[in-house]
């Protein structure tokens, strides 16, 4: 009984007793000189001090609104953008002899204003912030920057002066490389569609007549049928093996339709260094013949040089039908037997100029030479 009692009493008191409330005073809160501007039915006032309960500005006020309640837009400017605050304020005059002067003091000074208008006072205090006449702007902004501390600091502005110089000419050289590189593969190169194939030299088996393969051996000896032809007349063909040699690549199948002078079994002779084989087009054959060099790309990006096979001639002349051209080349550099299937772009380059790879492979080459060079030491006097 006793503890239900003193449970009641104490309930009771403290629903009579009132909850505390927070008093702000402009006493407790000095004026800060924040530019802003604040605008009261239609007028505009400037402000010259503010702080989280009050503030005071210039401008020409009504003077019957002395002690009454008005709703009030401050507005705080910053560079490339505005902060707007709405408050209700209580306005106060100052005494007669300055009629351009008010004060004022929130009403409710911990109203929906209070957060971005202490974040401001806040920012302002700690220096974040820096007042320039009208506005405020951030105190980190580098052209703020007194110019007796940029003279003081000689190293700093040469350091910045050799890099934007060491930025500027490698942007320039960057250009240029790029512009050269552009005229080269425009103008002073042409490029084949068609990639080309390293494959072991041999002769190629031809279909003599159109018609349907009927039989065909991947495996014939010397003097053996390698394949026959079932003509459109009805008659069938048969070729034999002409060599004791390999059969490289087979380029049909059994039943297929083949046109007279298609391919249908390449040769490979034994013992011979692999070539190339491509279709050059009469616009790269003619360049060919004027001077210009062949060059071989392969998928790494390794190049080599190749010329015309010494069978190039025949292989023109039995070209009958218009178009590109099959033609073997003979590269510079002998490919092992292991590169036979892979393709390769052919490049056609004007001759007598220099390329941007040959520039690319000189600065290479004398980079790898001045670090393998030794260092030599002169002997002092002693």
């Amino acid at each position: 009984m006793t503890v239900a009692t003193t449970a009641s009493t104490l309930e009771k008191r403290s629903t009579e007793r009132p909850a505390p409330r927070i008093h702000l005073t402009a006493a407790e809160h000095p004026m800060m000189p924040i530019p802003y501007e604040m605008f009261i039915d239609n007028r505009r006032y400037q402000g010259t001090g503010l702080s989280v309960v009050s503030g005071r500005a210039q401008g020409l006020p009504r003077r019957d609104m002395n002690g009454q309640r008005a709703l009030a837009m401050l507005q705080f400017v910053f560079e490339g953008f505005t902060v707007s605050l709405e408050a209700e304020v209580t306005l106060h005059f100052a005494p007669a002899d300055d009629v351009n002067a008010l004060s004022f003091t929130f009403t409710d000074p911990t109203g929906p204003h209070l957060p971005q208008l202490r974040h401001i006072m806040n920012s302002y205090i700690a220096g974040d912030l820096i007042n320039l006449g009208s506005m405020l702007r951030p105190a980190t902004d580098a052209r703020n920057a007194p110019k007796s501390q940029m003279r003081s600091n000689p190293f700093a502005r040469v350091l910045r002066s050799a890099t934007r110089g060491a930025v500027t000419a490698c942007l320039t050289v960057g250009l240029v490389w790029g512009a050269l590189s552009l005229v080269e593969s425009r103008v002073l190169t042409v490029t084949e569609a068609r990639p080309a194939i390293v494959s072991l030299p041999g002769e190629v088996l031809r279909a003599p007549t159109s018609g349907q393969i009927d039989y065909l051996n991947a495996q014939a000896k010397e003097g053996e049928v390698a394949f026959s032809i079932l003509s459109n007349a009805g008659i069938v063909l048969s070729l034999k093996m002409p060599c004791d040699c390999d059969i490289a690549d087979v380029a049909t199948f059994e039943g297929a339709t083949v046109l007279a002078g298609e391919p249908v079994l390449q040769l490979a002779d034994a013992g011979s260094a692999p070539v190339i084989r491509a279709q050059l087009s009469e616009e790269s054959l003619s360049a060919v013949v004027s001077g210009y060099t062949i060059a071989l790309v392969a998928p790494d990006g390794s190049e080599i040089g190749a010329t015309l096979g010494a069978h190039a001639a025949r292989e023109i002349t039995a070209s009958a039908q218009s178009g590109p051209v099959a033609v073997t080349l003979e590269p510079d550099t002998a490919l092992p037997i292991s590169a036979a299937g892979t393709l390769m772009t052919v490049r056609l380059s004007r001759p007598g100029l220099i390329s941007t790879a040959d520039v690319t492979n000189w600065f290479a080459d004398l980079l790898h030479t001045s670090k393998d060079a030794p260092v030599r030491i002169a002997a002092g006097g002693n």
